[in-house]
């Protein structure tokens, strides 16, 4: 039976309960052997930067007997035991550098006294200070050079954006600390260091005071060394999942048979590539939808960075580009913490990927996944439509009704202030966009459940047999449909009243044409299907033409 870990345990857990583990020693064989000893990965949350810090301890602890069966064991490597310090910055106080100086210091003094039975200290608590005490008398104690771990070494700046005077006087704590660690570096006193984080700050020793620690987030030797590759996933879980589905135990999954539920799996979770060329699935949200036999946006609801609202909001037009980005590469990867862009953060935090290696100095960038678009799009639409048409329940609210109704003005009323408020140019805005504001607006009737009887489901260029119809949404209480079918005309200043409006006209016939095909098969989920011929124009607004409703034949 398949047993998966889904909380955030230690390597040494995951092994001594026979659950699975990933292996991941092939990369860290190759920085291990390496001749360099200090590196940097950047990955985004819960990605397993985590279980490597702790796949790493138990390396350098000499648990040989934890890795049987694993690449480094049948390496042969000897596993001899270094005096070893993990230190975690996720848990670390940020609100003032003192309680994040005490607490890094703290967490040197512990490790010293539970680990080695060390006494050290130092009157003005700096942990740069202590630091090098211990890993002198570690050296002398031993006879071996110190390993040092630090996971998410940027959280207790991330956790202070919105203060940036706050994040630089963490930045300097922080400055002091890696600093240490690269003095002791270059003496001999250490062993290998490997540091962890969402975001590259340049302004942190990371890439400056520690410039010694080797960045190998982009490095195409170690693009997989977080994630799930294809081939992992085929040889970890096809065989207990195909065992699984062959003895009916996922008939409620919904998915006749595995090949279906793997091919679902790649479409919601594969794709995020740090080289552009290998893809990996999110492992925290793949095998949660396992575990749970049903896919859902995992990785999204365990936690959006709150930082992100500040930059949407201040870049709301980059908040909506969604596709083809392309950026330099010094602007992705080293920003000034006082001067924070969205597009960077959202690589760096998992919103976007390579689609391909670097050509020049620049990457191009897209969401990964499904769970990623349709999570960011939903997200970045309602924050930037929030501060523009005020309460979005409130809104929802009034364009059901005008559906309801029907009521073409009001709609058209409604409908325009959508595409007004949109920080887009004439050439941006285009269907897609507006139909995924037109869904997460009436998304919020269903999430908020302001009338608990009518909640919206809707499909969005969803495919029927007759063709790709555009929206279409229930109201449950009523088993009616509204099913809209929207058209974009860009807007010509040159052109004349009567050009414009007849170009709405011919827009507006064939949208009513096109709902032709759909009504047979929409029928059979719901009473009656009330149609929409919608035509937008950025310049212009929204024109709307009620079309026939069609009701359901009785049998």
């Amino acid at each position: 039976m398949l047993k998966i870990i889904l909380n955030s345990l230690p390597f040494s857990y995951i092994r001594g309960k026979g659950c699975l583990y990933i292996d991941k020693t092939p990369y860290l064989e190759k920085l291990i052997k390496s001749d360099s000893t200090a590196f940097f990965l950047s990955r985004p949350r819960r990605f397993g930067k985590s279980l490597l810090i702790s796949t790493l301890e138990s390396v350098f602890n000499g648990e040989a007997d934890l890795f049987d069966g694993l690449r480094l064991n049948r390496s042969n490597y000897d596993f001899s035991a270094y005096p070893t310090l993990a230190f975690d910055l996720s848990s670390c106080p940020s609100d003032t550098p003192s309680r994040l100086e005490y607490t890094i210091y703290n967490q040197i003094v512990k490790q010293a006294k539970n680990k080695f039975d060390i006494t050290v200290n130092d009157v003005k608590e700096y942990p740069a200070t202590v630091l090098t005490k211990l890993t002198k008398a570690l050296k002398k104690a031993t006879g071996q050079p110190t390993v040092i771990l630090v996971d998410e070494y940027d959280a207790p700046i991330i956790a202070q954006t919105d203060d940036i005077p706050a994040a630089r006087l963490n930045i300097k704590v922080l400055h002091g600390f890696y600093s240490a660690i690269k003095a002791l570096n270059q003496k001999g006193f250490i062993r290998f260091a490997f540091i962890t984080g969402v975001s590259k700050f340049s302004m942190t020793s990371i890439f400056s005071g520690a410039n010694d620690f080797i960045d190998i987030s982009e490095n195409e030797e170690f693009a997989n060394i977080c994630g799930i590759t294809r081939d992992e996933f085929e040889a970890n879980l096809t065989t207990p999942l195909t065992e699984i589905f062959t003895e009916g135990l996922f008939a409620s999954s919904g998915y006749p048979d595995f090949t279906s539920f793997r091919d679902a799996l790649i479409s919601m979770y594969d794709g995020y590539s740090w080289n552009g060329v290998d893809r990996v699935f999110n492992p925290y949200s793949l095998l949660r939808a396992i575990s749970a036999l049903k896919l859902d946006r995992y990785w999204y609801a365990s936690g959006t960075p709150s930082f992100l609202v500040k930059f949407i909001k201040s870049e709301p037009t980059e908040a909506l580009k969604f596709d083809n980005i392309t950026m330099s590469k010094d602007s992705l990867n080293a920003q000034i913490v006082e001067n924070l862009s969205l597009t960077p953060l959202l690589y760096q935090t998992g919103y976007l990927t390579l689609t391909s290696p670097l050509s020049g100095d620049s990457y191009d960038l897209k969401m990964p996944n499904l769970e990623v678009r349709k999570a960011y799009e939903s997200f970045a639409i309602s924050t930037v439509l929030a501060d523009k048409l005020g309460n979005l329940s409130d809104f929802a609210f009034l364009l059901i009704k005008a559906f309801d109704e029907p009521n073409a003005a009001a709609l058209k009323d409604l409908l325009t202030k959508i595409v007004r408020n949109l920080p887009l140019t004439p050439s941006e805005l285009n269907e897609r966009t507006f139909h995924l504001a037109l869904c997460v607006i009436l998304n919020v009737v269903g999430i908020n459940k302001i009338d608990s009887e009518r909640i919206v489901e809707y499909m969005v260029d969803a495919e029927l047999k007759p063709g790709r119809l555009d929206l279409f949404f229930k109201l449950n209480k009523d088993r009616k449909g509204i099913l809209i079918e929207l058209k974009c005309l860009k807007f010509d200043q040159t052109k004349s009243e009567d050009a414009i409006n007849k170009s709405f006209g011919t827009l507006l016939s064939n949208g009513e044409k096109q709902m032709e095909k759909y009504y047979p098969q929409l029928l059979e989920e719901v009473e009656e299907v009330q149609g929409f011929s919608m035509v937008v124009s950025w310049g212009r607004g929204v024109e709307v033409k009620i079309g026939e409703k069609r009701v359901r034949e009785p049998k």
